[in-house]
């Protein structure tokens, strides 16, 4: 930031939030598809290829998953 900061300084760590906090209703999920550099991120390019890079899969009985696929018209937010 302009006083010498950082962009996070005044949000919480992680570690600080409650055990599966993501997990709460009124939670938030985008579908970013299958692409690993979406068109609305810019991280750095060598993600889409590094295998050590983690990625998220749904498996297809969630209730998340369920929600997302929408019977073939995918959502791109859930809450």
């Amino acid at each position: 930031d302009l006083l010498g900061g950082y962009i996070g300084d005044r949000y919480p760590l992680c570690e600080d939030l409650p055990d599966k906090m993501f997990l709460r209703k009124g939670s938030k999920y985008r579908l970013l598809g299958s692409n690993p550099l979406p068109e609305l991120m810019e991280d750095n390019e060598k993600f889409a290829t590094d295998p050590t890079i983690k990625r998220m899969v749904l498996a297809s009985g969630s209730d998340l998953y369920k929600k997302l696929y929408n019977d073939g018209v995918y959502l791109n937010n859930v809450i």
